[in-house]
């Protein structure tokens, strides 16, 4: 079982607390089997390139009846602004996805049992996807092409990070609402911070199957040094994000992140075509 977004922030456990206190169930999720092959490897100085095959047998999944007839909570096909019915039925995918990753001086290092390439210089990420449908039964059929760009940079004790994605579909002949282009919305209180990431933004509200840009930046200033083992970082941030169906979206953060244990807590807002949306206080854990 996996979320319609497999990137989303939002974890099972944190789902839960949410369910029971709130009545809230954010966790969208569908059954996937599938067989994948995938490999990662340098063509050239300076580039990885980043290969996926996989044939999928996508299956939707209902709350349990009764549930359902209390209408407390949604079912797991979610609100979106440019699809009325993101509901899907049983089908095949067979898909390949491509990344080719570009940064000058690129290094790799280990963390978290994964390898991190990181680099001095900004990293241009471009992406592709092909499903198609001409063979192994497929009954989906689209291209997807995405382009960004990733930085962090030093002043001293302070830094800043950045990143800037845009993207859309070349073709889409034949996609489900899993196909569409997902953000890292987030709607709880706790959780993970990362550069490419919203703080108030729905999970699947803004998807989209069409063009959309999305830019994020945060500055963490130089640190109030208490003493040499624990220090607090204020942090500013701002996320933007564009849609077709959901228009100019933005979110502007101030906090403080505690440079020992790595925690954080921000206080943020959010404006949509020049209207303010929505108040959020966030808490959780930067994700280097």
């Amino acid at each position: 079982m996996e979320q319609l977004y497999n990137e989303s922030t939002l974890n099972a456990l944190a789902n839960t607390l949410y369910t029971f206190a709130y009545d809230e169930n954010f966790l969208k999720i569908y059954e996937r089997s599938y067989v994948e092959l995938a490999h990662t490897f340098s063509p050239q100085k300076n580039f990885l390139l980043s290969t996926t095959v996989s044939w999928n047998e996508r299956s939707p999944l209902t709350n349990l009846v009764s549930f359902e007839e209390e209408g407390i909570y949604t079912a797991n096909n979610p609100a979106n602004a440019e699809l009325t019915n993101t509901a899907f039925a049983k089908h095949q995918a067979v898909i390949l996805e491509a990344e080719l990753r570009w940064q000058i001086g690129h290094r790799l290092t280990k963390r978290r049992g994964q390898l991190i390439s990181e680099g001095e210089y900004p990293a241009l990420t471009l992406s592709y996807t092909n499903a198609t449908d001409a063979i192994l039964n497929g009954d989906v059929s689209y291209q997807n092409l995405s382009i960004g760009v990733q930085d962090e940079y030093k002043m001293g004790s302070a830094y800043g990070k950045w990143f800037v994605e845009a993207g859309d579909f070349l073709t889409k002949d034949q996609l489900t609402f899993v196909d569409f282009n997902h953000f890292k919305g987030r709607e709880t209180i706790y959780g993970p911070y990362g550069i490419d990431q919203f703080q108030l933004l729905e999970y699947y509200a803004n998807s989209t199957a069409n063009l959309y840009l999305q830019g994020h930046y945060e500055h963490h200033f130089s640190p109030f040094r208490k003493n040499s083992k624990n220090s607090i970082q204020p942090v500013l941030g701002v996320h933007y994000l564009y849609t077709d169906a959901g228009g100019h979206y933005v979110e502007l953060g101030a906090g403080v992140d505690t440079i020992l244990k790595f925690w954080r807590i921000d206080f943020y807002n959010s404006w949509r075509e020049g209207g303010h949306e929505s108040t959020g206080v966030r808490l959780g854990f930067t994700i280097e």
